[in-house]
């Protein structure tokens, strides 16, 4: 009987609430990029899907790997800024059979160079807490493969 009753309540909300108007998002296509850490001789590259969400903002989504990884899903946005320079913010987490992490990268491109911030925590299993991470360096634009 109350399962009755919660179906008889659901349907009434549904037919009294306007549906609330979505905006599908505009896939712009992929861009690539290649970074090299200023602090050591690793690299990684980046596959982001760019898509439009109205108003100048755009969501990121897409891959990044290590020449010694198969890589990890990414997932952020990007912002145009009003002196020219361009941000995104990236978030991204991974795990091996030994170790865990997530990471938070920015991007920038500007005046400043093309340059990335890394930041995030590393935990390797068997041991007691977390350790820290930073990186940053350089951020080139390459083709798409």
């Amino acid at each position: 009987m109350k399962t009755l009753a919660y179906l008889v309540v659901l349907m009434g909300i549904t037919l009294f609430v306007q549906p609330m108007e979505t905006q599908a998002s505009d896939y712009l296509g992929d861009i690539c990029f290649t970074g090299s850490s200023s602090q050591s001789t690793s690299t990684f590259t980046l596959r982001l899907g760019i898509s439009s969400v109205g108003g100048g903002h755009y969501a990121l989504h897409g891959l990044i790997a290590t020449p010694t990884s198969l890589g990890a899903a990414v997932n952020g946005s990007l912002e145009m800024r009003s002196d020219g320079s361009i941000v995104a913010s990236l978030s991204y987490a991974s795990k091996d059979d030994t170790h865990m992490w997530g990471r938070t990268m920015r991007l920038y491109f500007g005046s400043e160079g093309n340059i990335y911030h890394n930041i995030g925590a590393y935990k390797e299993f068997g041991q007691p807490g977390t350790t820290g991470y930073y990186d940053n360096g350089t951020i080139t634009l390459t083709p798409c493969q």
